[in-house]
């Protein structure tokens, strides 16, 4: 259940995020954005990114950072924003709310091809807000 607190650290905050996919009411268009969320989501957790990399959420949008805290402000983050209607994710990488700015680079893909598309931006986050630090096994092999 949600309210219980921040998480502490990377593997909770993927463990949070499933809980809040959940929570989303059950009609038809929210089922439809749970079930890509939820996909993309698992695949991403299944490549083993979660011990690198934070999983959060802003109202409807998760968002993937290299924070070791909770809340982003202006630093870098690849969020992913679920249009069910046309069954596309928007992926983008950007230093704010890609709701009320422009993002620095966006594509929009079908959830299929999402989990490459954040891989991608994910090597660049790396890259950028962690110079020097080897990138994570699970990003080299994509």
């Amino acid at each position: 259940m949600r309210g219980q607190g921040r998480p502490k650290d990377n593997l909770e905050s993927w463990q949070d995020i499933q809980r809040f996919i959940a929570e989303y009411p059950d009609t038809p268009y929210w089922i439809k954005w749970q079930t890509m969320a939820r996909q993309v989501v698992c695949d991403l957790a299944n490549l083993g990114l979660a011990p690198s990399f934070r999983i959060g959420q802003g109202m409807h949008h998760i968002m993937l950072s290299t924070l070791e805290h909770h809340g982003l402000r202006a630093e870098p983050r690849v969020t992913l924003d679920f249009d069910p209607e046309s069954h596309l994710v928007r992926v983008a990488y950007s230093r704010s709310n890609i709701e009320f700015n422009e993002p620095l680079s966006e594509e929009r893909v079908p959830v299929e091809a999402a989990v490459s598309a954040v891989t991608k931006n994910l090597k660049i986050l790396w890259k950028e807000t962690k110079p020097g630090v080897p990138m994570p096994a699970a990003l080299i092999a994509l």
